[in-house]
């Protein structure tokens, strides 16, 4: 499956792209060129956050993927053992809600994080579905 091109910011009207995930769609790339011949890539949202960092040396890639939830919070940090190197630059999401299977939880290493709220104090009464699918547990 293809993205098309989407706005970079996504009209509240639009059910594939809600405006609560909006801090998961690039709104900047960067590139620098490295003295060694390398690549650094790097997609921030319209916070600055990176949403994804590739570098690459020849063929190679290495990247390393985060998720935030819509305050703005990390909630995934994909190691570079945990990505596939493709990515999709022409989603507003690098393709990662589409092709989840670009994440390998069962081999990589995947960071979640969760935080506690005022109506939720404790980090254990966090609500699942706020979490990124790959960081529920199941049972």
């Amino acid at each position: 499956m293809q993205c098309r091109r989407r706005p970079l910011i996504p009209p509240s009207d639009d059910s594939n792209y809600p405006s609560d995930n909006a801090v998961n769609y690039w709104r900047q790339k960067t590139v620098e060129q490295e003295p060694d011949g390398s690549t650094t890539t790097t997609y921030r949202n319209s916070l600055g956050e990176t949403l994804l960092t590739d570098i690459a040396q020849g063929s190679s890639h290495v990247v390393t993927y985060y998720q935030y939830n819509s305050d703005g919070r990390l909630t995934l940090e994909a190691e570079p053992s945990a990505v596939l190197a493709t990515y999709d630059d022409s989603c507003p999401d690098l393709g990662f809600k589409l092709h989840e299977s670009r994440l390998l939880n069962d081999t990589g290493l995947i960071h979640c994080y969760s935080y506690a709220t005022e109506s939720s104090p404790t980090l254990s009464d966090t609500q699942p579905e706020t979490l990124p699918a790959i960081c529920r547990k199941s049972g």
